[in-house]
């Protein structure tokens, strides 16, 4: 669930790891490899899974079985489900947010970038922290009784009220932060870092068998019987899995799919994990089993109920496995679409959050955005040039290779666009202000002094209508 890696506090943690690896306790070690098996042994009936994808990379999801769910991510998006279709919702911030926790009354708490907390109880608020240090990691057992982790060796405590810092004695970034009470709780990270808190204070625990892939940890679970579950990447590419029963470690290494990012323990004998590769996997404790994999996919998170399983991640997916035979079906965001405008073969639309999709008659394919504004119209006169612009008067301009900032904006909303050449472009927008592009950025051209202006057209150059709010009707 971390929202960065960096590699120099990883090669600190491998020179004190050699400088240290003779200090280990010596402790019963069982090596074993990943099998690579599509079998599902959990006795669930056959499922299937449902993939809809969003603009932006989601990193956590956490929900009830009641069926509700949220996911949260990039730039402070967040969505609810009931089982439907994905809800977006205002978190009221724009930085990312690495992680959601929530508690039994329906409390939720999302983390995320520099210090960034919001809590929800019927509204989004954003807390104070005097933390500077991304937080990639929650977990509470109420909501007067949370903890969060993060880069630097940062970790939080919150009691309701307010949120106090805590000595986790490490300088190592920390990303993932579970427990199963307030006395024996776990927190891993970069460097092999792996701490526990006992209720008094942090300590580091003894380093799992080395086994020369410079492991950096994503997950850390534990079963109610204590035995612990340690889940990251290697250093070569591959992912890892450890646990420890005792004083037993058991290894299951180079898994080829990637890093492992995130356990969900179903009981004490199975449990979901998820990673790069668009990697789905199931554990009993002695036997991963592969359900899923696609490539260019990387899985942040995992949340299950029973049979319901929920896992989220980059670019944007989530999928969802709801019973069924196996099956994936594709949908390209879930923010709501503002305006559409083709051009040969090429279809265009643009929406909330930036988003911006491409049609080339086979297929839609989200483009990438260099903004998080919603994009309220667009215009184009061939495949190779189009403008979309809104909010704040953002203007991007598609250049046959990629959408790229054009520069100079009004800095009123624009809600519609129109031309005749890229050199002769109309806006118009908020507080009935009419503008024009001449192919190196914006003027006002008219004040109407109304209200909204929302959509604008002309069928020759010199000749432009456009609508307002109010029912008014205005040519130019």
């Amino acid at each position: 669930m971390s929202l960065n890696a960096n590699h120099l506090i990883r090669l600190f943690g491998t020179a004190i790891m050699f400088a240290a690896i003779a200090l280990i306790p010596s402790c019963a070690r069982e090596d074993t490899p990943y099998i690579p098996d599509h079998e599902d042994p959990y006795p669930v009936p056959v499922l299937k899974w449902t993939t809809l994808t969003s603009a932006r990379s989601l990193r956590a999801v956490w929900g009830y079985c009641d069926s509700r769910v949220y996911a949260v991510g990039d730039e402070g998006m967040a969505f609810y489900s009931d089982g439907g279709e994905w809800i977006p919702i205002h978190t009221g911030t724009d930085a990312d947010l690495a992680d959601v926790w929530g508690d039994s009354s329906g409390v939720l708490i999302a983390v995320g970038e520099s210090g960034t907390i919001a809590k929800y109880d019927g509204a989004w608020t954003i807390h104070s922290t005097e933390v500077s240090a991304d937080l990639n990691s929650v977990w509470g057992f109420s909501s007067s009784d949370v903890y969060a982790a993060g880069n630097s060796g940062t970790i939080l405590h919150y009691d309701g009220e307010s949120w106090t810092p805590m000595n986790s004695g490490t300088p190592l970034d920390l990303n993932d932060i579970w427990g199963r009470s307030g006395s024996d709780i776990y927190a891993a990270g970069a460097g092999t870092t792996f701490l526990h808190f006992n209720g008094v204070k942090w300590t580091r625990m003894p380093w799992p068998p080395y086994v020369g892939h410079n492991p950096t940890y994503y997950s850390v679970r534990s079963d109610s019987r204590g035995k612990i579950f340690l889940a990251g990447g290697n250093i070569d590419g591959t992912g890892t899995l450890y646990t420890l029963s005792g004083d037993t470690w058991r290894l299951f290494n180079d898994i080829p799919t990637g890093a492992i990012h995130d356990l969900f323990p179903i009981d004490d004998s199975f449990m979901y994990a998820v990673g790069e590769g668009g990697a789905v996997y199931t554990f009993n404790g002695s036997r991963l089993s592969l359900l899923r994999s696609e490539e260019h996919v990387s899985l942040e998170g995992v949340w299950a109920c029973g049979s319901e399983i929920w896992t989220v991640g980059s670019p944007g997916m989530t999928l969802r496995r709801d019973g069924g035979e196996w099956i994936e079906v594709s949908r390209f965001t879930n923010a709501t679409l503002y305006s559409i405008f083709g051009a040969g073969k090429h279809v265009f639309a643009a929406g909330e959050r930036g988003v911006l999709l491409h049609y080339d008659r086979e297929a839609w394919e989200l483009d990438v955005s260099s903004t998080s504004l919603d994009l309220l119209g667009i215009w184009g006169r061939d495949s190779d040039w189009m403008m979309t612009a809104g909010m704040a008067g953002k203007t991007l301009i598609f250049d046959g290779m990629g959408w790229v900032d054009a520069g100079t904006s009004p800095i009123d909303n624009l809600h519609d666009i129109w031309g005749f050449s890229r050199t002769d472009i109309w806006g118009v927008g908020s507080y009935g202000r009419v503008y024009h592009f001449d192919g190196a950025g914006w003027s006002m051209e008219e004040d109407i002094n109304i209200d909204w202006l929302l959509g604008v057209w002309g069928p020759e150059p010199g000749d432009i209508f456009t609508v307002a709010r109010d029912g008014g009707i205005f040519r130019l």
